[in-house]
């Protein structure tokens, strides 16, 4: 009835048993392919609405749901991050990169000016060191020569 398979999960190689069941599940009134997994003690079902994946290519992808969480909450934890902008993948991938390049660029500056990682306390400074350097620009006028593009005219004299 159960099948086993090896699987590496998290670098480590496991005998997983599993059985697969594909079944029509009447709130989606299609059909979804079950898989009951028994990973030593532990026991779950999961449920998957491509048939084209195996029972074992829908537990390794189950499995990376960990790690995956785990990132979104260090992505949450460090740049505050609470929400989501983007609705497609690219959109995605730029906020996710931009993120990631921004909290980069703050573990050099840390390191660099205060000879440390990253910490909420020097990431709150940098943040009102930034929110008050824009606050005195805006205030303050801009010189009357500044305002007016400059261009220099080489005159020729023959």
């Amino acid at each position: 009835m159960f099948e086993k398979a090896e699987l590496t999960i998290h670098g480590k190689t496991k005998t997983i048993a599993f059985y697969c069941l594909d079944l029509l599940w009447k709130p989606v009134k299609e059909n979804i392919r079950f898989v009951l997994v028994v990973d030593g003690t532990d026991r779950f079902i999961l449920m998957c609405s491509d048939l084209e994946l195996s029972p074992q290519d829908i537990i390794s992808i189950y499995c990376y749901r960990s790690i995956i969480e785990t990132f979104f909450a260090w992505w949450k934890r460090h740049l505050k991050v609470y929400h989501i902008i983007a609705r497609s993948e690219h959109g995605l991938l730029v906020q996710i990169l931009s993120g990631l390049i921004t909290y980069l660029l703050l573990a050099i500056y840390c390191q660099k000016h205060y000879g440390e990682r990253v910490t909420i306390k020097r990431f709150r400074e940098l943040r009102i060191k930034i929110q008050n350097d824009l606050r005195d620009a805006e205030q303050k006028p801009l010189a009357p020569d500044s305002r007016k593009p400059t261009v220099d005219i080489l005159h020729a004299s023959g």
